[in-house]
Parts: C-alpha cells; sequence; structure tokens
C-alpha cells in the first residue's frame, strides 16, 4: 500500500480542520477497509472477552460504557464503513 506523507504546514491545516464537524477529510478507500476490518475484529473480541480483559474493564470503567455496549458501536462503526464502501453511502 502507498502511503501519502504529508508536509508539516498541510498536516497543520488538515488537524486544524477537524473541529469543524462538517469538513470532509479524504481518506483512502483500502486504509477505510482496514479500519472497518480493526472494528469488527475489536467488536468481536469485546463480545467475547477473556475473564482478565472484562475484570480489567470493570475496574478502569467502573460507570461504563459496558465491554457490550462498546462492542455494539465497534460493529455498528465497521457495518457503517463497509456500507460506504459499498455505495450505499455509510447505511447499512
Amino acid at each position: 500500500m502507498t502511503r501519502h506523507h504529508h508536509t508539516e504546514p498541510e498536516l497543520a491545516t488538515a488537524i486544524d480542520r477537524l473541529d469543524a464537524p462538517d469538513t470532509l477529510i479524504g481518506v483512502a478507500a483500502a486504509e477505510l477497509l482496514e479500519w472497518g476490518w480493526l472494528a469488527a475484529g475489536l467488536a468481536e473480541w469485546l463480545t467475547h472477552p477473556a475473564r482478565p480483559v472484562a475484570a480489567d474493564h470493570a475496574t478502569r470503567h467502573p460507570h461504563g460504557p459496558t465491554l457490550s455496549q462498546q462492542a455494539w458501536t465497534l460493529a455498528h462503526v465497521s457495518n457503517r464503513i463497509g456500507a460506504l464502501l459499498d455505495g450505499n453511502q455509510g447505511r447499512p
């Protein structure tokens, strides 16, 4: 995969625009697909966590969100990314 390297002024300008929630930011489809796969993998992992993971989460986040809530969110993000890449404009 080819990576585009930005100069510092380009990167600073792009980061400044992130404060505007309606700003469109270009992302390579392959990179977006990787993020979708990562989100899906994390969702699956959080759906069936090992005991140490669940215990650590309960200790660090006693007031939520729960692992199942986080898994649902990640699965939803993954589905939205997949829909974007399938041409459904982000709707699953």
